[in-house]
Parts: C-alpha cells; structure tokens; sequence
C-alpha cells in the first residue's frame, strides 16, 4: 500500500500535470482542463489528463444515459473488448479536457462530429449537443511550442496545429494531428472519414 500515493502520477500527461485551472479561465465552470491543464479541478483524486473513450464502457443503464449526448446511440458500445474488430486503430484514451468522450468520426451513410468555428484548440469544446464529442479532445497539447499558448481561435478549417497522444486498444501509443482525429475506430459503428467541414 505503501506505493498507492504515487499512482496519480500516471493520471497525469507531462504537459497537463496540473489541475489548478487559474479560476479566471472558466468562470463559474472549473472542473473542465485545458491544452496545459488537467481536468478536475482541485480534486486530488478525481482528475487527468487523459479521456476514455466513452464508447467502451459497459453497456449499463449508467452508461446508456450519455448516449442521447451521441449521433449514433446504442448501437455504438462495444459492450466488451472482444467486439473490437480493429484494435490497433480503436482509441482506448487520449489527451482531452473532460473525463470521457463519445467520439463519432462517422458511420455509413453519416457524417461524423463536427467542429465549429472559430475553433478553440486551448480549451476545447465541452460540449453535451449531440454531435460535438471530438471538441473534447481536439486540443493542441502536444507538436506545438507551447501547450499554453495554443490558438484560441482558429478562424479557418484546414491543417490545425498541434496534436494529441492516443493510446490505442492494442495497447501502443501515437501522436495524432488534430485533423485525423476522425480516421479511427472510435465506435462500434464507426467508418473513418476525412474531417467534415
């Protein structure tokens, strides 16, 4: 037991070790993170800065509660691990601002998550409107200068500076510009697709 104290380091990405969000940031709103912040704000055992890919929870009443925050619903749970068919390119966690995200990067016949302009690649996009997950994790934390100073307001579709960590459910870890985001795996129903615009 006498280990348990450092387990929380793991929770954290080197770039966002923190989670004393400056209260300015967010007003009234602080359990959010940042490109440079964990998320959970003055927890010292509810906070990351890492999101779970909310699509491989247990299929429970708990979990299906958030699937009206989703374009695709019930259809999208893996409900277990054997059901991932592409394990190299489904997303098990990655950089984010919020505990977990329902990413969508589209399914037949159906476009995936949009992004709206401007884009905040500092903050994020907390959003529960369905069809705007991947603002949880669109976030230049990492291939930038700074995580600090990422752009706030990207004015334009196109190449988005920055990138993110994505640890995958084979167990390997890659860097993924922003823009591939939606190149994945991320549901049971996904079919990867270019960035909708």
């Amino acid at each position: 037991m006498s280990y348990q104290s450092q387990v929380a380091k793991i929770r954290y990405c080197p770039i966002a070790s923190t989670n004393s969000v400056p209260a300015a940031l967010f007003a009234g709103q602080k359990w959010q993170g940042t490109a440079s912040y964990a998320w959970g704000w003055n927890s010292s055992t509810n906070a990351a800065s890492y999101t779970i890919n909310g699509w491989l929870y247990l299929n429970s009443a708990n979990s299906q509660q958030w699937l009206g925050q989703t374009t695709v619903g019930q259809s999208g749970m893996f409900n277990k691990m054997d059901n991932v068919q592409h394990s190299s390119q489904t997303p098990m966690f990655t950089d984010g601002v919020w505990p977990d995200a329902w990413p969508n990067s589209g399914t037949a016949g159906r476009v995936g998550d949009q992004i709206s302009l401007p884009v905040d690649l500092y903050d994020g996009e907390y959003s529960e409107t369905p069809g705007q997950m991947m603002g949880r994790i669109c976030i230049a934390r990492h291939q930038v200068r700074s995580a600090a100073a990422a752009p706030k307001s990207v004015q334009v579709y196109g190449l988005f500076p920055g990138a993110v960590n994505v640890a995958m459910c084979d167990g390997h870890v890659e860097p993924c510009k922003l823009n591939n985001l939606w190149s994945y795996y991320w549901n049971h129903e996904s079919v990867p697709q270019p960035m909708p615009k």
